[in-house]
This record gives C-alpha cells, structure tokens and sequence, in this order.
C-alpha cells in the first residue's frame, strides 16, 4: 500500500509541472495570436484591403495561428500524429462547442448574408479533408492540393474585394510590423513547449498523442476563435461570429493541413478513424443544413454542446 502511494505522489509530481507549462505556453500562444491579428488586420487596412477580404484571410490567419504553429511544430518534433487530432478537435470544438454557447445565450439567429461560395467552401475542404484521412494517411501530394485549393480560394476572395472597399484613411506605423514580427516568434516558441508538454503529460498518463491533441490541444488552440465570435455576439455581429467559423475551419483544413504535410505524411490514426473524424463531418454538415435555413435556435445550440460534451467523455 505504501509503495503504492509513492507510486502515485511520484506520478503527481511528474505530471503538475508539464501540465503548468502547458497551460502557461498556451496562454502565450493566445495571447501572442492576439497581437498577430491586431497587427495584421492595421497593415492589411494601410494596402487597402476590405473589411470583409481582412476577416475571411486576416482574422481567420489570425485565431488559427494556434492550430496552424503547433502542428507545424510537431511534424518537426517528429511527432505527426499530432496534426489531425489538432485540426478534427478544432473544427469540432469550434462548431460544436462555440456556436453552440452562442446559440445557447442568443435563443435564435436568424442568418440572411453567408454567402453561398462560403458554405461550398466549407463543404468542399471538410470532405476532401475528410476523404484524404479515410486510408489512415494523408501524403504530401494529398497535402499540396488542400494547399493549392486555400490558394484558389484566396484568389477568388481577392478578386471580389471591391464588394467592401476599403475608404478609410491609411497611415503606416512601423510599430504594427515590429508587433507581428515579434509576436510571431513567440508564437513559434509557446508552439514548441506546448508540443513538447503534450509528449510528455501523454506519456506520463498513457493516453495516445493524437487523443490529447483532439481534446485539450485543439479546446486550447479554439481560445482565440472563442474571443472573436463572443466579442462579435456582443456587438450583435453574428454574421461575423459565424463567419469566423467558417473561415477557421476552411483554414484548418486547407492550410493547416496542407502546410504541414508538405513536411511530412501525417498519420490519421484509428481512434480519430473511428469516432472524431466521423463527428466532425456529422457536425459540419449539420451546421450548413442550417445555415441553408438561415435560422439556427436555441434547441440546436443545446445539442451542439451536449455532443461536445459527450465527444470529451468518449474521449476519455
């Protein structure tokens, strides 16, 4: 009994100290993300960028800079498993877990202006994302189209920005290039420990990499798009909350995806296979039936998180 009690007080010991960088990483994750966007959205205003094109490529660079520095990192940390449990516990969480808290607090949305290239957008990344996992690989050819379709989709985006022009008085401050270039690297670094933490706490509890990526990585890296769609919801932006949403999701699958697997073949394992990959499609094309519908209310938002919740406790 006592050797067992020390077993257990030095498990707790092994274990306190990573969880502390973890969190204190990934607070530095977020917040750096925080000043990435801002100074990014003022350098994109300065060249004349419109308020709709800085939101769908900006802001939604910007809250999935989380996503995309840490699965960057863990392709060179050698750990790649890591990257589509990130990506599918992202776009979940963001779905699942952050339309469903604004449904919950709205009651109703009612949504008249998605346009119907965003919906098809989101379908068509989530179902190739979804197609290219199904062999349990992902290769670099599989990753250079997600990567060349995000381009497309940028591109077309780029051509229609004089929808919203851009009238407002443009000033260049150097300090916005200083602030994105800094919070840049120390975004990179708050990347490396949070990798590095997730290694070890997975290998301290026996739990596989992937699982911990799909949970608390991705619930973790979903903070910043948690922000924005709240901070929008107070401003009676939901267009902008949802938009959001979808612009991260696109990103996830497209970018995040596609950038890391130029590096290297991401593996999909079967734990993902058989229940987290499913969900997300299920949530995904759920969340575009009602978008179709235009109108999304309050008993939506109450299944949205009780599937959250459920998909936490299978987890584990």
């Amino acid at each position: 009994m006592k050797k067992f009690l020390y077993k257990k007080r030095e498990y707790n010991y092994m274990l306190l100290p990573w969880f502390v960088v973890f969190a204190v990483s990934l607070f530095f994750l977020i917040k750096s993300a925080d000043y990435f966007i801002d100074a990014a959205k003022k350098i994109g205003s300065f060249f004349g960028m419109s308020n709709f094109f800085i939101g769908v490529t900006i802001v939604a660079l910007g809250t999935s800079i989380p996503e995309l520095a840490t699965s960057i990192v863990s392709v060179f940390r050698n750990v790649p498993e890591i990257v589509a449990g990130n990506v599918i516990g992202s776009n979940i969480a963001n779905i699942l877990l952050i339309i469903g808290l604004i449904v919950v607090i709205k009651k109703n949305i009612n949504i008249k202006k998605i346009e119907t290239f965003e919906i098809f957008a989101l379908l068509t990344s989530t179902l190739l994302f979804f197609s290219f996992s199904l062999n349990g690989l992902i290769t670099i050819i599989e990753s250079s189209v997600l990567f060349f379709l995000y381009s497309v989709y940028v591109l077309l985006l780029f051509f229609n920005r004089e929808k919203n022009k851009q009238n407002e008085q443009r000033v260049w401050k150097w300090k916005n290039l200083f602030v994105l270039i800094f919070s840049a690297t120390i975004i990179y670094f708050s990347a490396e420990f949070v990798i590095k933490s997730v290694v070890l706490i997975s290998q301290i509890i026996g739990l596989g990499k992937e699982v911990v990526a799909v949970s608390a990585v991705a619930f973790g890296t979903s903070l910043p798009e948690i922000v924005v769609s709240l901070s929008a919801l107070k401003k009676k932006s939901f267009v902008l909350a949802i938009g959001n949403i979808i612009g991260s999701n696109i990103f996830n699958s497209l970018i995040v995806i596609g950038v890391s697997g130029l590096f290297a073949t991401l593996p999909v394992t079967n734990s993902l296979l058989s229940f987290a990959l499913p969900l997300m499609l299920f949530a995904t094309l759920f969340f575009l039936y009602l978008l179709k519908s235009q109108r999304i209310v309050l008993w939506h938002g109450i299944v949205f998180l009780t599937t959250y919740a459920y998909f936490l406790i299978r987890l584990f």
